[in-house]
């Protein structure tokens, strides 16, 4: 692979001393204010000196075996990507909205009913308005050919240049959006999402959970898998969703079938949250006990844990859950 490193040597920028020395130490080529410098690696650690230094500044680019010229940003998404462990092969780089398409279906999964997706957020109909076909007002058909088209073209380095890159994997998630999007005002988005508010315990715990959920924070410490399969399980738990406790327990699972995942969950009360405290300013910090989620304040205990639905390890954690 021949990668040749663009950047102009005149930039005011506050690297550029030090990248011209690099460039000039390692026999980098002067044309005009720009100096290119080849390498025959993208893991160079030359390359990467140049990347944190220039990479940023107007007019640097990559060119990869004589092609055309990319950003530096482009260049460093794709081979030092940090969601290469955990995407499963579909691109995080292209979104729908603000969210990459993996994981879509995890953030507006509980507004799709039938196959419709409603929502009060004119930016995700911004964003996908070149691949819908109006229905009628405000109610519109996607068109999933033109925007899996339009994501394999966004992606096309990415395609190239990544070795994790699914596109019959990209398809099939295209194929699990919902056929139609309804865009209705706040107000009636509002009533849409909580007109089936759950009665008894359950309503209960859900109102407990999103008042604890909104209030918290990730510990650091965790790993980025760890980090990432926490942030997606409080998205799932913060939202109105029907639980079920299981018949002789104190453990709830709430199942996601659109997404093919559960959570199963634990919530011991140590006594009644009042509607006003003393500390309001408290965050909570969600940590991991038992490998599982963990997180404790003077009013509740919580553990909680997110899986695939075909997850063989999930009885050992239910079986962890049901003796805590």
């Amino acid at each position: 692979m021949k990668i040749v490193f663009h950047f102009n040597s005149k930039s005011s920028g506050q690297g550029v001393h030090d990248a011209v020395s690099i460039a000039q130490k390692y026999n980098g080529i002067l044309d005009g204010k720009f100096y290119k410098i080849q390498f025959d690696s993208p893991e160079d650690k030359n390359l990467d000196k140049l990347l944190e230094l220039v990479g940023h500044l107007k007019g640097s680019l990559i060119f990869i075996d004589n092609e055309e010229g990319v950003v530096a940003s482009k260049f460093m998404n794709t081979f030092n990507c940090p969601d290469k462990l955990l995407c499963k092969g579909i691109c995080n780089h292209t979104h729908l909205g603000y969210y990459p398409l993996k994981e879509f279906k995890i953030y507006y999964g509980r507004n799709i009913k039938n196959n419709v997706l409603t929502t009060d957020e004119s930016h995700l109909i911004g964003s996908v308005s070149d691949f819908l076909e109006e229905i009628e007002e405000n109610h519109f058909k996607l068109n999933k050919e033109l925007l899996y088209q339009y994501f394999v073209e966004s992606t096309e380095f990415e395609r190239k240049y990544c070795s994790k890159y699914n596109e019959e994997k990209t398809k099939m998630e295209v194929d699990k959006l919902p056929d139609e999007i309804c865009f209705i005002t706040p107000e009636e988005y509002e009533g849409e999402i909580y007109r089936e508010e759950y009665e008894g315990e359950e309503k209960e715990i859900n109102k407990i959970l999103r008042g604890i959920l909104t209030n918290c924070v990730i510990n650091s410490k965790l790993s980025i898998e760890d980090i990432l399969n926490c942030s997606n399980a409080i998205s799932l738990l913060s939202f109105p969703s029907q639980g079920n406790m299981i018949q002789d327990t104190d453990v709830w699972v709430y199942s996601y079938p659109h997404i093919d995942k559960f959570i199963l969950m634990k919530l011991n009360i140590q006594e009644l949250v009042p509607e006003t405290t003393d500390d309001q300013e408290r965050i909570d910090i969600i940590t991991k006990e038992k490998d599982l989620f963990y997180l404790k304040n003077p009013y509740i205990e919580l553990y909680f844990q997110v899986f695939d639905s075909n997850d063989p390890v999930a009885k050992d954690y239910y079986k962890i859950l049901k003796n805590l």
